[in-house]
């Protein structure tokens, strides 16, 4: 009977560190795409349509570039993707925008 209590101790116990690193991976890509859509809100507003990268602190960077939209002059598409310190995308943004 012991032995059957320690075994769902440690199963209960597993369980609850596999939902604290789940909810750690969240809490990052909330952030990530909560600073994604800053930084393209920010982007529209002061009409800084180039191509950069923005290191928001040490665990997260952002891509941002503009690209030509079907050949069509007056269209450009703006990509925002987010990443952590390993090179991994958390968040994305694309949207199409008239160019200026």
């Amino acid at each position: 009977m012991a032995i059957v209590i320690i075994l769902v101790c440690f199963w209960l116990s597993g369980m609850i560190y596999i939902n604290l690193l789940r909810a750690d991976a969240r809490a990052e890509r909330l952030r990530a795409f909560v600073e994604t859509k800053r930084i393209a809100v920010e982007t529209k507003q002061q009409q800084s349509f180039f191509d950069e990268e923005i290191a928001i602190d040490t665990t997260l960077f952002v891509k941002k570039s503009i690209e030509n939209y079907q050949n069509d002059a007056g269209l450009n598409i703006l990509y925002i993707e987010t990443f952590n310190n390993s090179n991994r995308k958390l968040a994305s943004y694309k949207q199409i925008i008239m160019a200026e």
